[in-house]
């Protein structure tokens, strides 16, 4: 039997974290949970995510951007989804696409768009925004 993926997801709203944990644990995942940058960071190295769901903007508006650009420098193979609830500009999308961003997903979160865009994830297949 194959070993459950485990998803890293980041979000200072504990609502969120909380909505994720339940939604991707109920569908056979395994989930770490992060709620600052300095967490998420820490986390990342010690559990070795397969995927990793980051809010955009947590305690600055570029926190989603720089977890990023330090996580795809340890790993650069791995499938990273990015939350976003203000709408970003395309300025911080383009930003995410030249970092390789799977998938944005808009806040409030689609579920059913989540567990599709970690399915392709597995497979190695891109997406876009999601909302």
């Amino acid at each position: 039997m194959a070993a459950k993926k485990l998803v890293l997801c980041i979000d200072d709203d504990e609502d969120i974290l909380n909505s994720l944990a339940a939604l991707l644990s109920s569908r056979g995942f395994r989930v770490e949970r992060a709620s600052s940058g300095a967490e998420a960071l820490e986390k990342f190295e010690r559990v070795r995510p397969d995927f990793v769901i980051c809010d955009l903007m947590m305690e600055s508006a570029d926190t989603g951007l720089t977890l990023v650009r330090k996580m795809r420098s340890a790993r650069a193979e791995i499938p990273i989804f990015l939350l976003s609830s203000v709408g970003a500009g395309l300025e911080q999308y383009a930003d995410a696409r030249q970092l390789g961003i799977s998938a944005v997903f808009q806040k409030p979160l689609d579920p059913a768009a989540i567990l599709q865009a970690l399915g392709a994830g597995a497979s190695g297949e891109k997406g876009g925004r999601h909302g």
